[in-house]
């Protein structure tokens, strides 16, 4: 560093200060505020932006939420839990017909109800074998046995999430 209004130029400098024990205290005790502070600022916009992150998941998939709450309560799974939320995301997504899921239920729906009962029941056999092939064989015998049962008619409020 050059010098203002001097032929020299400083390369090394050694600064020492003093100061009686309290005030050093105090020079601690600051800095360790602030960097609590600091910490705590970052905390409280981490815990923004998972707020933030859940608020998004439930308004775009239920089950989502489901996921996410349970990444930090894995103890709080058990059966009947799982079978309560498994209930309330299907009454949720009910409220919410636009949702991916459930557009793709109805689909469905329509597109089943439309197949003649042979290839109802193929498409049901298919179903049965993908979720035992998956490790599902309860949710398979669920499924032969609803489609055992003809597919219920629409009902007439069903037209009344139609956005045509």
């Amino acid at each position: 560093m050059d010098l203002p209004h001097a032929p020299v130029r400083l390369l090394w400098a050694h600064i020492q200060l003093t100061a009686d024990p309290q005030q050093a205290a105090r020079a601690d005790s600051l800095l360790r505020d602030q960097h609590q502070a600091d910490q705590h600022a970052h905390q409280d916009r981490h815990r923004l932006q998972r707020a933030k992150d859940l608020r998004d998941a439930l308004l775009s998939d239920p089950s989502l939420a489901f996921a996410y709450w349970f990444l930090d309560h894995p103890e709080a799974i058990d059966e009947e839990t799982v079978q309560r939320v498994e209930h309330l995301i299907t009454a949720a997504a009910s409220y919410a017909p636009n949702t991916t899921w459930v557009q793709v239920a109805q689909i469905l729906q329509e597109f089943v109800r439309n197949l003649p009962d042979d290839a109802r029941q193929h498409l049901v056999t298919s179903l049965a074998h993908i979720l035992d092939r998956d490790g599902q064989p309860e949710r398979a015998h669920q499924i032969r046995t609803a489609g055992q049962t003809p597919p219920p008619e629409p009902s007439p409020a069903a037209g009344l999430n139609d956005s045509s």
